[in-house]
């Protein structure tokens, strides 16, 4: 399934959980560990810029006055000790990995988060990201998205986005998978079902339906809808249980059944659920509904301003899910 991951870490609680998430699926599929740290400003324990209001600066306590090459230098050498604390708190995360027999390396370097996970997934060739996700305000949200959701658009592999639910413990067991009947659905379910299986898991194959995706029911939409104008609201919603329903018993193809076949011959329990609504929303519900703890879904992406302004569904379900979610690119 993926013999790289790639796990991001700092020196947050979240990052430590996430660490052991990704330990314990590095295990399971007998992959490779590298653990990131990016030396960033923001980093809430990286020592603040100097500041200089001119030749001299003075110190507000004791009363000092000190040149800008005493400040550069006491700040340089408060930068060097936050480097080597970051660097010794990599090393310890490798030997517990090392003493669990998974093969791990470290690498710190310095750099824009989002644009160096990036980057050093692609040198690395890795197969998956493994991240915690923040969150960030709504305004910040829409216009620069988070390094999450950076990652998830311009990250070349597959990335999983771990959320901690409400009891601090992090687990992968009951999955659902967004499905459809595209080569990507294809590539959705194979990651699913191999990952339900290498955690012991549950799967649901859940395909959202979209009354205007589906050509069949323009026809009958006409014929049948046109003609209810100044009729109310009964039977007009009445017409469209019925084409709904209609349209949900044609959709159970074959593509479905054999991955259900393909899941049963490999132990794993799965339920098919079909909705209409839409994709993001609809996700996210019955995510809830069903106590999921991993979404796994494809990634269409858009770009330009739309990517900005709208995000891609994946952005919608990362944002508003309350479960991890894993973003599979092919």
């Amino acid at each position: 399934m993926w013999k790289k991951i790639l796990v991001p870490v700092d020196s947050s609680a979240m990052a430590e959980m996430v660490f052991k998430g990704a330990l314990s699926l590095a295990k399971s599929t007998e992959s490779s560990l590298i653990l990131l740290h990016v030396l960033s400003m923001d980093d809430r324990e990286a020592p603040p810029p100097p500041a200089f209001t001119g030749k001299y600066t003075r110190n507000r306590i004791t009363g000092e006055y000190y040149t800008k090459e005493d400040v550069i230098e006491t700040r340089n050498k408060q930068w060097e000790a936050f480097e080597k604390k970051r660097f010794d708190d990599l090393e310890k995360l490798k030997n517990e990995a090392i003493a669990q027999n998974v093969n791990t390396e470290i690498v710190q370097i310095s750099g824009s988060p989002g644009s160096t996970i990036c980057e050093q997934a692609e040198k690395y060739k890795v197969d998956l990201i493994i991240m915690g996700n923040r969150g960030i305000s709504a305004l910040e949200r829409i216009v620069l998205g988070s390094v999450s959701s950076y990652v998830v658009q311009n990250a070349f592999c597959s990335v999983l986005i771990a959320r901690i639910p409400n009891n601090n413990s992090l687990k992968w067991q009951k999955i659902l998978a967004a499905v459809d009947s595209s080569a990507m659905g294809q590539t959705v379910f194979d990651r699913a079902l191999s990952f339900a299986k290498s955690t012991g898991g549950s799967l649901n194959l859940l395909q959202v339906l979209s009354m205007d995706d589906l050509k069949a029911l323009q026809t009958i939409k006409n014929q049948s809808l046109e003609g209810m104008t100044g009729a109310g609201l009964e039977p007009f919603n009445e017409a469209i249980e019925e084409i709904k329903n209609e349209a949900l018993e044609a959709m159970k193809n074959e593509t479905l059944e054999a991955m259900k076949n393909q899941a049963l011959a490999k132990d794993v329990d799965l339920e098919i659920i079909r909705v209409f609504g839409s994709p993001g929303r609809s996700i996210c519900e019955q995510a809830e509904q069903s106590e999921i703890d991993l979404i796994v879904m494809g990634s269409r992406g858009l770009s330009g301003l739309k990517k900005i302004l709208l995000g891609s569904v994946s952005s919608y379900v990362i944002r508003q899910a309350y479960c991890s979610v894993l973003v599979v690119r092919s």
